[in-house]
């Protein structure tokens, strides 16, 4: 067998090892390199987003120009032969 030397040995790793995890991991320079650099990558900006209205006058507008784009996209689209 290994003798008490070893046994300190793997007993500060099993220790030492989760602790060095949490304090890599956990620091918020990793979490601002890492998670807030992936969210951002992740999202568009505001500017790109659609903008829902809020009054029923403003959805309506905003139904109207869907439909407009809709026709306007059926009548530009060649006719199939059937």
């Amino acid at each position: 067998m290994a003798g008490p030397r070893m046994e300190v040995f793997r007993f500060g790793i099993y220790v030492f090892f989760p602790i060095a995890i949490m304090i890599y991991f956990g620091d918020p320079t990793f979490y601002d390199r890492h998670v807030r650099q992936a969210l951002k990558d992740l999202y568009p900006p505001p500017e790109e987003c659609n903008k829902v209205g809020t009054t029923r006058s403003e959805i309506m507008a905003q139904l109207e120009e869907i439909k407009k784009a809709r026709a306007a996209k059926r009548a530009n689209e060649p006719k199939s032969a059937e």
